[in-house]
C-alpha cells in the first residue's frame, strides 16, 4: 500500500533515481561538499544561478572540483555551456570562466553519463589538483550559458569538492 502511494506520487523512474541517490549519498566519503540544487520546474533559467558554499580547512592538500548535471532524455542539445565563478568569502575571484560539457556524443547521438529511468547524471571534472592558498569560506556559482533564457529538461546541477588522494 505504501509502495502504491509512493508510485502514485513519483513516476517509477523518479522513485528509482531517488532511491539510488539516497543510497549513494548515505555513503560517507571525504568530500568537503557534495550537493545538488534541484530545479523543480524541470528547467534552468538563465537568471537562476546555482550557488554553493563550502569551507576549506586544509591548505596542505590539493582539491578536485566536479560539477554535476542531471537532465531528462528530452534535453534537445548535445552540450551544455556554463559559466562558473569561484570566490573567496571577501569577494575576491579565485577562478572564473566558461565551460562546455558534452551530455550526448555529438557523432553518435548516444547519451553520456549514468542513467536512472528517464534521467541522465553527468559528472564533469572542472579542476584537478587545485590548490587553495587560504583556509575559510568559498562560494562557487554556476550559470547556464546557452542561447536560451530558459533551458528545458535540466532538472538539477551539483558540485563536489574533495581533497585529492595524498597516497598516505
Amino acid at each position: 500500500m505504501i509502495i502504491n502511494k509512493i508510485s502514485d506520487f513519483f513516476s517509477v523512474g523518479k522513485f528509482i533515481f531517488l532511491l539510488i541517490s539516497i543510497i549513494l549519498f548515505s555513503c560517507s566519503d571525504n568530500a568537503v561538499l557534495n550537493e545538488y540544487k534541484d530545479f523543480e520546474s524541470g528547467y534552468w533559467a538563465y537568471n537562476t544561478p546555482a550557488t554553493f558554499e563550502f569551507s576549506i580547512a586544509d591548505t596542505s592538500v590539493d582539491y578536485s572540483i566536479d560539477y554535476h548535471v542531471r537532465n531528462s532524455m528530452d534535453y534537445e542539445f548535445y552540450n551544455l555551456y556554463v559559466t562558473y565563478s569561484l570566490e573567496k568569502a571577501n569577494g575576491d575571484t579565485v577562478r572564473s570562466s566558461m565551460h562546455e560539457a558534452n551530455l550526448v556524443d555529438p557523432t553518435t547521438g548516444k547519451p553520456l553519463g549514468s542513467t536512472a529511468g528517464d534521467y541522465y547524471d553527468h559528472t564533469i571534472p572542472l579542476f584537478q589538483s587545485l590548490h587553495f592558498s587560504d583556509t575559510g569560506r568559498y562560494q562557487f556559482t554556476l550559470k547556464q550559458y546557452m542561447r536560451r533564457d530558459t533551458l528545458e529538461h535540466i532538472h538539477a546541477v551539483g558540485l563536489r569538492v574533495s581533497p585529492e588522494n595524498t597516497g598516505s
